[in-house]
């Protein structure tokens, strides 16, 4: 049973998880029926209301949720939507702020968790709801459910970046020094596999991204060796292929990737998409640039990540009090370091 999640700024253990996460009853309208996060924001759960408040959507198969909100701004049906996702989020995060004694019995974190929520002044959210022409309405909505609670919510558009933004892309370049002029950016998520290189330009980043692509759906598939063999693969033909892609054929490859699966003390969690790549070995990054080094004949240096992590390596200025939120096909969470 996977305990621990994160690591908090101050170094201790972080036991939580946003999805599974159960505030008080008594704190959730009875209509909703949900019980914990996954339950008041999640793609699935957008799905769902979309199609109660678009029948007609049940015609046309799969589509994307976030996508048909973006469309369809403005419509009345819609905003009532944002309204339920922040609403739910913030009955999350109130939760979490005041750390009620039957928030406390529903939830066994430690007590390091408790006394983060406590002391948090930022939230910084990124993906889903947080991006496009719904974020304002969304944001709106979601400041007034938290106001008076000493918490501010931002997502920030001021960092020093050009082109295209995808932050867990360059989240993952961040950290890198700054004798790197070029890094290979991957984020391996639930449902699409995001690649690019980002461009160090004085003091600048710059994002060339790739577009998505659409995986196959690792989250339900069987947790064994056949599975762990096809995530490898897959990561390693992306990865290659996106280095044929840019026709680099220099001495050495720069690295950085993130995917949606707790990454800790360069552990992978047992539940997740990627949870089967620990069936690999004790030290997954070690095997994945083992595996590139010998496809390319060429030295790889590589840095992994959890995609939540790989935000806030943006947001390092906001430490140690704050908490980045990932808003994508399910909630992520992650605490910018000072260092």
């Amino acid at each position: 049973m996977e305990t621990v999640k994160k690591i908090l700024p101050d170094g201790r253990d972080s036991w939580l998880s946003l999805n599974e996460y159960k505030p008080p009853a008594a704190d959730i309208p009875a209509a909703w029926k949900a019980v914990k996060g996954e339950d008041l924001y999640s793609m699935d759960l957008i799905r769902k209301l979309l199609l109660e408040l678009f029948p007609e959507l049940s015609s046309v198969g799969d589509f994307s949720p976030i996508g048909f909100i973006r469309r369809n701004n403005g419509d009345p049906r819609i905003t009532r939507l944002v309204h339920r996702l922040s609403e739910g989020l913030a009955i999350l995060l109130i939760s979490l702020i005041e750390g009620s004694a039957p928030s406390r019995e529903l939830n066994h974190l430690s007590d390091a968790d408790w006394e983060f929520w406590a002391g948090c002044k930022h939230i910084i959210l990124d993906g889903g709801m947080a991006k496009g022409p719904a974020a304002n309405a969304f944001l709106d909505h979601l400041r007034a459910c938290l106001a008076d609670r000493g918490i501010s919510v931002k997502v920030d558009r001021t960092l020093p970046i050009d082109g295209n933004r995808t932050m867990s892309l360059l989240g993952c370049a961040a950290p890198e020094p700054d004798y790197y002029q070029t890094i290979y950016v991957f984020d391996f998520g639930n449902s699409k596999i995001k690649s690019g290189r980002c461009l160090r330009i004085g003091k600048r980043l710059r994002l060339e991204e790739l577009p998505g692509v659409l995986h196959k759906d690792f989250w339900n598939m069987k947790d064994d060796s056949g599975t762990a063999r096809l995530l490898h693969e897959t990561i390693c033909e992306t990865i290659l292929n996106t280095l044929d892609y840019y026709e680099d054929f220099g001495p050495e490859y720069r690295i950085g990737m993130c995917f949606a699966n707790n990454y800790l003390r360069q552990q992978i969690s047992n539940r997740g998409s990627y949870r089967s790549l620990r069936l690999l070995g004790d030290d997954y990054r070690s095997f994945l640039q083992k595996s590139l080094e010998t496809q390319t004949c060429k030295k790889v240096s590589l840095s992994l990540y959890n995609d939540a992590e790989a935000v806030a390596n943006l947001y390092q200025r906001w430490a140690p009090d704050a908490a980045v939120i990932t808003l994508g096909t399910h909630l992520g969470i992650a605490y910018p370091h000072t260092c």
